[in-house]
């Protein structure tokens, strides 16, 4: 159920918000515990209206997690044995859903014989609950957070509606101290709603009119169309932005929902697009997940305390779980390693720290970098990959430029431009004018429930990981 559909934005989200602050008031001193039955029951529910039984995993997870982290803080003995138990058990549902097609197809291919295995369709979600489940479970281990004897706070945090689908990537010190004590005020509420419209905007209007675009260059340019320097490169830049309003529009509805019903959501994008070096682009972009990986995985290896040799076997490992953690397949594996060979580079030369290309160049070079990447990212294979960035590099193209580059372009401007603008941070002066962005808000967010009524499903990019 995204967002940005007609069946959560008329039925399920009204419906919701008249039970949570209409009728769970009228218990008075249970208000809170009804209210945390309600998230949770929204929770299940938002899941299952898409997922459907598998909603069945979700709960498993909840109840696995719930357990297992109780009987991390009770043991005297074994406490680590319990803590890599219940990672593999996480792990294990994620690998039989998510890599299990691949490995098999990979065995495939080195024994020359066809494996044939069921494989079940992905849900969505899976990556972003685990990930926050294991956090829990790391961290009752480590003691930064303490495990509830609470179910349902433990379900509440593992199936919060806001962030189940695609994050951001909560921590459990997070929300927690939130289950007995949250209020909304007024302006809470209305700074959550006015989040939530702000992404709705991106993913509507920009996102979703730039996928339309992004999509038919990279079909043509893959099917082998004539395609000139400028097409490849418009078709690269177009993802480029429609990735970012798509993903961040997702977060800041998320964040948005969390405001509303009184949860602090952490943020995920910090304008990664003004970057100086590939190093503080990942600090802004998908902030949760690098955190995570930070956290989880990297500083355990040892970080950057047991030796430069160590240090970069640590990133190497990071670099490829984070792109195996996006998808499986060699693209994804090739994306995580050139950014690992990209910020090795960074590191070895002092780029971003000891100096760095003056001016305004130090974007352009991040920028390059950044779109080479979603490239890969989005090509699927490392054949249409290839093929695609050979076309950017100017190899096999018919020209610099063509006609149907130009009418991409005079098509989409709008929307470009756009994307451009608020892909930087708004002048102070202007974010201190609350009336005219108010303004904008409500000739616009109608504008947007209009595309939503007509154009029907239009699912998140990350719901695919």
């Amino acid at each position: 159920m995204p967002f940005s559909s007609v069946i959560f934005l008329f039925a399920f989200l009204p419906v919701l918000l008249i039970i949570y602050f209409g009728i769970c008031p009228l218990f008075k001193e249970k208000r809170q515990l009804f209210q945390n039955v309600v998230l949770l029951l929204a929770g299940l529910t938002f899941y299952a209206y898409g997922e459907k039984l598998v909603v069945l995993l979700l709960i498993l997870s909840w109840l696995v997690n719930h357990f297992a982290a109780l009987s991390i803080q009770r043991a005297d003995k074994c406490k680590k044995l319990i803590v890599v138990l219940s990672i593999v058990l996480n792990l294990s549902a994620l690998f039989v859903y998510k890599y299990l097609g691949f490995v098999a197809s990979v065995l495939g291919n080195i024994t020359g014989r066809e494996i044939d295995i069921y494989v079940p369709a992905l849900p969505i979600g899976i990556s972003f609950f685990t990930f926050q489940a294991i956090s829990y479970i790391v961290d009752v281990y480590t003691g930064k957070t303490k495990a509830t004897p609470n179910v349902l706070k433990t379900g509440l945090y593992i199936t919060l509606f806001p962030t189940l689908l695609s994050g951001p990537i909560v921590r459990s010190e997070t929300v927690f101290s939130r289950f007995d004590n949250r209020e909304v005020t007024a302006d809470d509420f209305y700074k959550g709603i006015r989040r939530f419209s702000l992404g709705l905007l991106k993913k509507v209007l920009i996102a979703d009119s730039l996928a339309l675009v992004a999509d038919r260059i990279f079909e043509y340019v893959n099917g082998g169309g004539e395609t000139s320097l400028a097409l490849a490169w418009l078709g690269a830049i177009v993802y480029t932005l429609e990735i970012y309003y798509d993903f961040s529009g997702y977060s800041d509805m998320a964040i948005g929902m969390g405001g509303v019903f009184g949860f602090t959501i952490p943020e995920n994008f910090n304008y990664p697009y003004i970057s100086g070096s590939v190093k503080e682009f990942w600090r802004r972009w998908h902030i949760s997940l690098s955190q995570w990986f930070r956290d989880y995985v990297y500083i355990p290896l040892g970080g950057n305390k047991k030796g430069t040799a160590r240090t970069f076997l640590n990133l190497l490992v990071v670099w490829i779980l984070t792109g195996i953690w996006h998808g499986a397949g060699l693209s994804f594996i090739a994306w995580g390693l050139m950014y690992f060979v990209v910020l090795s580079f960074e590191r070895i030369t002092g780029y971003g720290t000891k100096w760095k290309f003056p001016g305004i160049l130090s974007n352009i070079y991040t920028m390059v970098v950044v779109t080479v990447g979603w490239v890969i990212f989005r090509s699927g294979y490392l054949r249409a990959a290839y093929g695609y960035l050979r076309k950017m590099a100017g190899l096999g193209v018919s020209g610099l430029g063509d006609d149907l580059a130009l009418r991409f372009f005079t098509n989409n401007w709008v929307f470009l431009v756009a994307a451009l603008i608020f892909m930087v941070p708004m002048p102070e002066k202007l974010k201190k004018q609350e009336k005219l962005l108010n303004v904008l808000l409500a000739i616009l967010v109608p504008v947007a429930l209009i595309y939503v009524i007509k154009n029907g499903y239009s699912p998140f990019i990350y719901f695919n990981f």
